[in-house]
């Protein structure tokens, strides 16, 4: 994640530059809301291209924090800065889970002639087994288990909240550790995130999904297949999903992924149209 924010913030950089070599030189006062605005309308359309307006608001937040660290810092007391207000976006990025089905594909895919792929999917259903974010289950080692009682468990301090966790240790989760001696293997996210997509694709994942996005206000729909969504969060979501389709209680699922409202945990939990369908049969007729 740290590696993805530094490459953004560099993007925003280059695109500052771009600017004042396009329209004009900018200094601490003349950022506000014209500069916002001339900013937006210079990237839209970018090589052809319109960028989303999730993108552009990314890029005048890491304005408005390099303008507030500045003002800190005693460099300026310009205040215009603040008025800058983000598009509203009411498009929503497909949140992908695996269902049981896919993410046993994934276990069973022969990928003992590619070991980098093999690796990146041990990682991948490693975290599907434990429901945690990326950050916590790729650090997961011998130190982290408690392996000498009837209930073989993880317990590790999420990193994103600094929240004690407790993790049932599945027979999966547990193969996959002593294959690699309790160290799983080190990938970088956005390395893995490419393996994971070219996994999906090799399993077959080629459904093809409706994803929506907004840009300049406006909403665009497209058809992509399945393994294009599929990344390290992907993980922790198919766990929380497949967990409330088995019928464990939300609050149960919750003590295991740090959640702390049912609110945020929803977000996770993807259902597919035909399940909606089953619910409200089996509750409203």
């Amino acid at each position: 994640k740290e590696l993805t924010t530094y490459k953004n913030v560099r993007s925003t950089i280059k695109d500052l530059i771009k600017f004042e070599s396009e329209q004009y030189s900018l200094d601490y006062e003349l950022i506000g809301n014209k500069f916002a605005t001339d900013f937006r309308n210079m990237l839209q359309p970018r090589d052809g291209v319109r960028i989303k307006d999730v993108t552009l608001n990314k890029k005048l937040k890491h304005i408005k924090m390099f303008m507030k660290w500045s003002e800190k810092q005693g460099f300026h007391t310009a205040t215009n800065y603040k008025g800058i207000e983000s598009t509203k976006v009411t498009s929503r990025g497909v949140k992908y889970a695996l269902t049981l089905d896919e993410l046993n594909k994934f276990k069973e895919l022969d990928l003992s002639n590619k070991r980098h792929l093999e690796r990146a999917r041990d990682v991948f259903v490693f975290g599907c087994e434990i429901g945690q974010r990326f950050s916590d289950y790729r650090r997961v080692s011998k130190k982290h288990l408690r392996l000498d009682s009837d209930f073989k468990h993880i317990r590790i301090k999420q990193k994103k909240t600094s929240k004690d966790v407790i993790i049932p240790l599945t027979s999966d989760a547990l193969m996959i550790l002593e294959k690699y001696d309790f160290k799983l293997p080190v990938i970088k996210e956005p390395v893995l995130n490419r393996y994971l997509k070219a996994i999906g694709k090799e399993a077959g994942l080629i459904e093809e999904i409706e994803t929506y996005s907004q840009i300049a206000g406006k909403d665009y729909s497209e058809l992509k297949p399945k393994f294009e969504f599929i990344s390290t969060h992907t993980a922790r979501r198919t766990f929380a999903t497949l967990k409330v389709k088995e019928g464990v209680p939300t609050d149960v699922i919750m003590m295991v992924t740090g959640h702390t409202t049912e609110s945020s945990f929803n977000e996770y939990v993807n259902r597919s149209e035909s399940e909606k369908l089953e619910t409200l049969k089996k509750y409203m007729l």
